[in-house]
């Protein structure tokens, strides 16, 4: 399902910090789930843009705008509606 390849590249013992070292911190599966209840009751381009903007880093923009059949703009657009969504609902 959506949520399994959502988070299929999760590994709860490495988490990155800004700065782009690895830190030990476990993260809260709780609060995972919550995230990912929230992101899957987006509509689906907010859904697909979030998905790709933290868990494929790997592929990129001109791929996630064909994804989504939108401009760079657009893209940058469902990414941010779909983050003020989230905190809208408290998520």
């Amino acid at each position: 399902t959506w949520l399994k390849s959502t988070f299929r590249q999760f590994r709860s013992s490495e988490q990155w910090t800004s700065y782009g070292t690895l830190t030990k911190e476990p993260a809260d599966s709780r609060d995972a789930a919550k995230i990912a209840r929230g992101i899957y009751f987006l509509p689906e381009p907010h859904r697909v843009a979030l998905g790709w903007y933290y868990t494929q880093p790997h592929i990129g923009v001109t791929a996630a705008r064909r994804m989504l059949a939108c401009t760079v703009a657009g893209l940058a657009r469902y990414v941010t509606d779909g983050r003020q969504m989230l905190i809208n609902r408290g998520v």
